[in-house]
């Protein structure tokens, strides 16, 4: 902390106002990026047990397990493509009161309030990568 304080008074021109805001603005869009990317992710493991299905002998149970992967698939990449309009809708906000006054820091039940209102909810475990076989 103390090297920051140094580094900030030997070159006040490099670490302004604008930049701290900037910077908070990424740091705020990096948990909708986060959660899309898990989403990403879970999506990946859904396609690989889609693979993994289609080595099987077709039977009306792997079919079931086939079809509901796919509609699992589909609400993961829903969610992934809502979680990346959030990231981007917030990257813009932050973008937009680049250059507006500082505000004050928020309270930590502000902040609690935004990470409850903002978060979306666990998904839910019977859409996971491992359908029954």
């Amino acid at each position: 902390m103390t090297w920051q304080l140094d580094e900030t008074a030997q070159h006040p021109h490099q670490h302004t106002p604008e930049l701290r805001r900037g910077t908070a603005a990424v740091a705020r869009a990096a948990i909708p990026v986060g959660l899309a990317l898990a989403g990403l992710g879970q999506a990946v493991a859904q396609l690989a047990a889609l693979h993994t299905l289609d080595a099987y002998e077709p039977t009306d149970e792997q079919q079931a397990a086939v079809q509901h992967t796919r509609q699992c698939l589909e609400k993961t990449l829903l969610a992934a493509s809502a979680q990346l309009a959030a990231a981007a809708q917030h990257m813009s906000q932050g973008a937009d009161h680049l250059h507006a006054p500082p505000r004050r820091p928020l309270s930590s039940s502000e902040v609690a309030a935004y990470a409850t209102a903002t978060l979306p909810p666990a998904p839910p475990p019977s859409c996971g990568p491992n359908p029954t076989r």
